[in-house]
């Protein structure tokens, strides 16, 4: 990984949409294959979020904010959340931090004692020397015990060292080895040779990806690609036993409709996966439609993945 992208700069101009296609790339490409960078990019965008509720984003970061985080149900949640807790935390915390520090913690006690009336200050006396005197009689048949586990235990005996004994070779196995072995044929060696395997075209859509920006993620596909596949990762909180998706194309073309697809654990989340063929896709734009199905079969819309198909 490159250092550039560990610096969290360069993530936070990732999450605001100002990075280069090839960048954007190379930073996904290592957040879906590396669980700790994922979870460094997801902190960044918190304190992002903070930052913004707390007023601290102008000009071009701030309207670039607003426009890629604003899409997404969650992430305005998450903002909604930050601007309540800014709210609660400037109240009045140097007030409750001085009141605790006025009375030392043994002023408390004391003046907890105070309270009591004295045949109960007396039973928590004995309660207390009770305590004292019975963990000192535990620590010391604890080490009394050890002492004598150590006393009966005799000493391991040494493992005598093992010898391997080489078996001499038969007379038809020393023939064998001094014969000069035969040359495979060319149809065996063609026989040999494995199948080339199959190609896979693989993309992660993150949720939040703005239509049309010039950041949106693109799947390339070369010649040799055979078979798609694109990883949909979902946002906190949407958990379904099922889901549906619809992938089209940006003229609204449907390309592939599926139902019935589970969500698995990936690296930084859970992620629904769609494999298709690779002959399905043309270069342009596409919109894939996520849903999730309740307990009365009805889809409820998720979020929109927005993502760009190139053939070479």
């Amino acid at each position: 990984m490159e250092p550039k992208f560990r610096d969290d700069k360069m993530i936070a101009r990732y999450l605001l949409g100002e990075l280069s296609e090839a960048e954007q790339t190379q930073l996904e490409e290592i957040a879906f294959s590396d669980s700790d960078y994922l979870q460094h990019v997801r902190a960044v965008e918190k304190d992002l979020i903070d930052e913004y509720a707390r007023g601290e984003l102008s000009g071009a970061a701030r309207e670039a904010f607003e426009q890629r985080f604003f899409a997404s149900e969650e992430r305005r949640r998450q903002i909604k959340f930050a601007r309540a807790l800014m709210k609660v935390a400037g109240e009045s915390p140097a007030r409750a931090s001085s009141d605790a520090a006025a009375i030392p913690w043994w002023g408390s006690i004391f003046f907890f004692g105070r309270g009591l009336n004295p045949a109960l200050r007396f039973a928590l006396a004995a309660l207390a020397l009770f305590v004292v005197i019975g963990g000192v009689w535990l620590f010391r048949e604890s080490m009394r015990s050890r002492r004598e586990q150590a006393q009966v235990q005799p000493p391991a005996e040494a493992t005598p060292p093992v010898q391997e004994n080489a078996t001499p070779k038969s007379a038809a196995e020393q023939r064998a080895q001094n014969e000069p072995q035969a040359t495979p044929s060319p149809a065996n060696q063609l026989e040999g040779r494995q199948t080339p395997q199959p190609v896979v075209a693989s993309l992660l859509l993150l949720p939040g990806t703005s239509r049309g920006a010039e950041s949106q993620p693109h799947l390339t596909i070369t010649p040799a690609t055979s078979t798609a596949q694109l990883r949909v990762m979902l946002e906190r909180g949407d958990e379904y036993k099922t889901y549906g998706l619809q992938l089209r194309t940006i003229s609204g073309k449907v390309v592939r409709s599926q139902a019935g697809l589970t969500a698995h654990r990936a690296r930084g989340g859970r992620a629904v996966v769609i494999t298709l063929p690779a002959s399905l896709l043309t270069t342009g734009d596409y919109e894939l439609t996520l849903n999730g199905i309740n307990e009365q079969k009805r889809a409820e819309p998720l979020g929109y993945y927005y993502f760009t198909v190139r053939k070479e």
